[in-house]
C-alpha cells in the first residue's frame, strides 16, 4: 500500500488521504509504524482486505476512519485496546462477525450505561459499522 512510502516520517500526527488508493489492497505483509499517529483517515478509498495488524502500532490514534470501502473479515479484538480512541468509523464496508467486546471498555467513548452487555449504547457515540 502507498502508505507505506510514509513510514519514514516518525513523528507523523494526522494523515487523511480520502478518496485516494481506488481499488487497493491494504497489505498485511508491509510493516508501518506511526507511533505518533493521532489522526487517520482512509475513507472512500474502495480499499481492499482486511483492517490492516500494523495499526495495532498505532497506540496514540484519537480518529480511526476507514469509511467507504471494501474491508471484509472482522473487527480486530486490538482495536479495544487503543485507549485514546474516541472516533471510529468502519461503516460501509463489508465486515463480518461480531463487534469486540473490547470496544465497550474503550476509555475515550463516554457514554451512561455502557457497558460488554449493552453495546446497543453506542447508537450516540461517534462509533460507525
Amino acid at each position: 500500500m502507498a502508505v507505506s512510502v510514509l513510514q519514514q516520517c516518525k513523528n507523523l500526527t494526522t494523515l487523511v488521504l480520502t478518496k485516494n488508493f481506488h481499488g487497493e489492497v491494504i497489505s498485511e505483509s508491509v510493516t508501518v509504524e506511526f507511533e505518533s499517529l493521532m489522526l487517520l483517515a482512509l475513507g472512500n478509498c474502495g480499499l481492499k482486505g482486511h483492517i490492516p495488524s500494523w495499526l495495532s502500532n498505532c497506540r496514540k490514534l484519537v480518529v480511526l476512519d476507514l469509511s467507504w470501502n471494501h474491508l471484509n473479515g472482522s473487527v480486530p479484538s486490538w482495536i479495544g485496546q487503543m485507549d485514546n480512541l474516541f472516533y471510529l468509523d468502519f461503516s460501509n464496508n463489508s465486515l463480518t462477525r461480531e463487534i469486540p467486546k473490547g470496544l465497550a471498555e474503550l476509555k475515550g467513548l463516554m457514554c451512561a450505561n455502557c457497558n460488554r452487555e449493552n453495546l446497543a449504547a453506542f447508537a450516540f457515540i461517534p462509533l460507525f459499522f
